[in-house]
């Protein structure tokens, strides 16, 4: 007869002698002694919250999953859903995979991944690593998110946007007490504990530390400052010294640097310095971006796999959590980070390098001394460690709140304005006055609220159907104005492929190309833009032929095909989910769409708010609608394109008056011709998707799209750009429109001829 504990309560089969193996090792974790499985247990009995404050090597993120099915099945005798969160795609699915083997369950089935475009899981899956969004997604569809029994906030360091909401819906559940069987664990190895425990009230939360078993390690700082541009040069010395002494033991060396260019200069770099070390050694790079191949070859495989004697890792601060990189020995700190954040003012992201907060530090220390002594060079001075912010600054603190608002409306428990702002002011770190009310207004300028007879500001027709979109607001409503010029299937691919991201990031670099040279191939530079640009690349890469056999994943032909072309394969492979994603989400869609539609125009119900501080009755305030119209027919395709991106990004509309430069138009920053890219016109009239500054002075523009009439600006923001701010060049297009429309009334607003002129 079979021994019951030799039996998986997951698939009712017997363990596999790996399983065994693996638990062998894993055992020997912190986290997985009796006397810390018990106190854990006790804990989640008692509160509703635990803090799991576990140092890195512990384990915790590996084996609390398994941990937490074991005490609902011990409790409750059932087998529970349990989410573990990750603060990025890359940790999410490596780290699955991983639980899966130690589990023994196959990948996919029992433990699984879901994130943004891709969905590693099936019925069975009771263990899904998920990034952030996916939860706060679940939070807005049912405040209650009765699917999961259990919920992990991994990494609660990181103080993402994600984090700050969960954190925030999960305090309004606990409040309401209407999940008392669910069980919520937040874990991190350098939280602020004391903030927390204020936060969600220290009679509702249990509190389990464990120590970890780390090697010792021992740590250098500069003896003085380091410029920021030096950084890159001190640490290659640094590599170097250690690669060339041979008192100091082998081991892989691992540097942290802010941005992807430094990664490559830095690669480049040593490779070209150091090919006379004394120890041969291959550089790798490991990002955000980097693709789920490479970054196995840089966690799992040591030097003797690339027939050297160190690796050297340069890293962003992906690196900093929920990643083992095996085999190192050396960290090289350069104390640096890009730093995303908003100017509400601007209308723009920002990109800034910056000096890291203390507990990140020890996140990136903490990367070595796991299986022998560490040592940690850090390339700054003790003095200026000591000065760091002890935690994070909170990203809700730095964000465009825009999306966030559309999305916290969709729940009703926050359905109205004044409901938004009160979700706002009781975040764990409430965002300023100036973000909140410049996300509600940018919701009323795309025409997403509107005033109801209880005078209540909720979502509009149009704002319902927008939140229902996986995009930014202003690609939703693009998206949905698209459907009524009927180019739907376009604009469609353009968002799918061109998200969030600079559209230079879709191709690799051409090593053969000067080290400043251009990476988008000829055939892709476009001359109506990188919009159009992308368009011609997702149906060349979607014309492929597809391997039909679901068990063949080589993609040989799309493989080749990204080879030839310089195409990132994730990237399009991403793409093409995302579309399918939007699609069905835009084709299930209950939005009226022919209600935009009047007669031969196009209408939106825009409600103004006035300008009185948010704290004197935010969701008080007054409305007057007004509509805005827009001629439909006698359009060509490309016209109906540049036309549906220009109704949800008509904030970024620029003019050139010269052909060397670029201005704004309202907030009247020159947008210099960029140099690099000698190809790329200066359009007379243009748009842009997003537009970032750059460490306080460059502004780079994503999506830079030509607009073939400027008319067409006007009528996409005539409620947005007044004439008084308007610049001479666009008031005599103001005045042509105005004379247009008193015609256009004259002639019947049906007379739909008469925009075939444009």
């Amino acid at each position: 007869m079979t021994d019951p504990s030799n039996i998986n309560p997951l698939t009712g089969q017997p363990y596999s002698s790996a399983y065994f193996a693996w638990k062998a090792k894993n055992d020997k974790q912190p986290m997985e002694r009796p006397a810390v499985i018990a106190q854990f247990f006790e804990e989640l009995t008692r509160f509703p919250i635990v803090f799991l404050k576990a140092g890195t090597g512990t384990g915790k993120t590996t084996n609390i999953g398994k941990r937490m099915l074991q005490f609902f099945r011990v409790s409750d005798d059932e087998i529970a859903r349990i989410a573990i969160t990750q603060p990025r795609r890359l940790p999410a699915t490596s780290i699955s995979s991983h639980v899966a083997d130690l589990m023994d369950v196959k990948f996919g089935e029992e433990v699984g991944y879901k994130i943004k475009g891709a969905d590693k899981t099936s019925d069975k899956t009771v263990l899904t690593f998920v990034t952030e969004g996916q939860i706060f997604v679940d939070f807005t569809r049912d405040e209650d998110i009765h699917k999961w029994k259990g919920l992990v906030l991994d990494e609660v360091h990181t103080r993402t946007v994600e984090v700050d909401l969960i954190m925030f819906f999960l305090k309004d559940l606990l409040f309401r007490g209407s999940r008392p069987d669910m069980r919520f664990v937040i874990m991190s190895a350098t939280a602020d504990l004391e903030g927390l425990k204020r936060y969600f009230g220290r009679d509702r939360v249990g509190i389990v530390e464990v120590e970890g078993t780390n090697k010792p390690v021992e740590k250098h700082f500069a003896p003085q400052e380091i410029k920021t541009f030096d950084v890159i040069k001190a640490g290659i010395s640094k590599i170097l010294e250690i690669l060339n002494d041979e008192k100091l033991p082998i081991g892989d060396i691992l540097m942290f640097l802010p941005g992807s260019k430094d990664l490559t200069k830095a690669s480049m770099t040593l490779t070209k310095m150091g090919s006379g070390a004394k120890r041969t050694f291959v550089c790798l790079q490991l990002e955000a971006k980097t693709n789920e191949a490479d970054k196995k070859r840089v966690e799992k495989e040591g030097p003797a796999a690339f027939g050297v004697d160190v690796k050297v890792v340069f890293a962003t601060n992906i690196a900093e959590a929920s990643l083992t990189v095996d085999g190192l020995v050396y960290v090289v700190d350069s104390g640096l980070e890009k730093a995303s954040g908003f100017d509400p003012v601007m209308n723009c992201s920002t990109l800034d390098t910056q000096f890291i907060s203390q507990a990140q530090i020890s996140q990136r220390w903490g990367r070595v001394g796991r299986t022998q002594p560490g040592y940690a060079y850090s390339l700054y001075t003790e003095e200026q460690f000591q000065k760091l912010n002890k935690f994070p600054t909170p990203a809700m603190l730095s964000t465009d709140l825009t999306s966030v608002a559309l999305s916290l409306m969709k729940n009703p428990r926050f359905y109205c304005v004044a409901g938004v702002v009160h979700a706002f002011r009781n975040m764990h770190d409430p965002p300023s006055s100036l973000a909140v009310q410049h996300a509600i207004e940018s919701l009323a300028y795309l025409g997403a609220l509107q005033k109801f007879p209880d005078q209540t500001v909720r979502l509009s027709g149009l704002g319902m159907a927008m939140a229902d979109l996986p995009v930014s607001p202003e690609m939703a409503r693009s998206l949905i104005f698209s459907r009524v010029f009927g180019c739907h299937p376009e604009v469609l691919r353009m968002a799918a492929i061109m998200g969030d991201e600079q559209y230079t990031e879709l191709f690799m670099i051409d090593p053969d190309a000067a080290p400043n040279g251009d990476p988008i191939p000829a055939k892709y530079r476009n001359p109506l833009g990188e919009c159009f640009g992308a368009l011609d690349l997702f149906m060349e890469y979607e014309a492929l032929p597809i391997n039909t056999d679901p068990e063949d994943t080589t993609l040989e032909v799309q493989r080749a095909f990204c080879l030839q072309n310089r195409v990132k394969l994730h990237k399009m492979e991403d793409a093409k989910r995302t579309y399918r994603s939007l699609r069905n989400s835009l084709m299930r869609s209950e939005f009226n769409f022919n209600s935009l539609r009047k007669g031969s125009r196009v209408r939106v119900s825009i409600p103004f708010l006035d300008k009185r501080p948010i704290d004197q009755g935010f969701g008080e305030r007054p409305t007057s609608a007004e509509w805005l119209t827009l001629p439909v027919t006698g359009s060509s395709a490309v016209d109906k394109i540049m036309r549906s991106l220009l109704m949800g990004h008509f904030r970024g509309t620029m003019f050139s008056k010269d052909g060397k430069s670029s201005q704004c138009l309202k907030t009247n920053i020159v947008i210099p011709a960029d140099t690099k890219r000698p190809w790329s016109p200066v359009y007379p009239w243009a748009m842009w998707k997003s537009m970032m500054r750059i460490d306080q002075k460059i502004f780079a523009l994503s999506g830079v799209t030509k607009v073939n009439n400027p008319m067409w600006i006007l009528d996409a923001s005539e409620h947005y750009l007044k004439p008084d701010v308007l610049p001479s060049e666009m008031k005599a297009v103001w005045n042509t429109r105005q004379k247009t429309l008193k015609e256009l009334a004259e002639l019947g607003s049906d007379h739909e001829d008469y925009f075939a002129r444009y």
